[in-house]
């Protein structure tokens, strides 16, 4: 699931993999570098894995938008939210750690399927749905972190819920649409 953009006469595209996300970037848009790890511009690695990531022009900025694991989120599946955004630099071909803001937050619903449309008139907009799916005792790491963070709740009960949703609903999704703007 690449995701291509043009920015200062070049191609930049993101891959996504199982292990981790992947960029490189392209003159002519036909002949890539070779595709590196995501990192921040203090040399840590982005964290994303088997998820999508898009990117987004404001006006003269371009930016990721990703997932990432992250210090509170390991209880929704393959750490697919929040979304994250943060600015890209082409010169160093890294992302501006000090950028990094919460684009979706995480309501334990994951968020890993979304889209970014870019406006004629400079915006971008992203869209994300939550998608309420347990994670069941089929994943140990996440339903550790479900029992760690409701240490009261009844998960077993709430997993065999019909839809398959009581576990994402515990910690407040609804299954929502979001749709938000980034204004240059």
């Amino acid at each position: 699931e690449p995701s291509l953009t043009h920015h200062h006469d070049r191609y930049h595209l993101t891959l996504r993999s199982g292990l981790r996300a992947y960029h490189c970037h392209s003159t002519d848009g036909l002949h890539y570098s070779a595709p590196e790890p995501w990192r921040f511009d203090t040399g840590e690695e982005l964290g994303s894995y088997d998820t999508q990531a898009h990117w987004a022009q404001t006006g003269d900025r371009l930016y990721l938008v990703y997932t990432r694991r992250a210090e509170n989120n390991a209880h929704v599946v393959r750490h697919r939210a929040p979304l994250f955004l943060s600015e890209y630099d082409p010169a160093s071909g890294r992302l501006l750690r000090d950028t990094e803001q919460i684009a979706v937050p995480d309501r334990g619903a994951q968020l890993g399927n979304f889209g970014v449309a870019q406006s004629p008139d400079g915006e971008a907009w992203i869209c994300a749905s939550e998608w309420m799916e347990n994670a069941g005792e089929w994943n140990p790491e996440v339903w550790s972190a479900l029992q760690a963070r409701h240490p009261r709740a009844d998960l077993r009960a709430l997993a065999a819920l019909p839809g398959r949703c009581g576990l994402c609903e515990l910690s407040g999704s609804d299954n929502s649409v979001h749709l938000v703007r980034i204004a240059p």
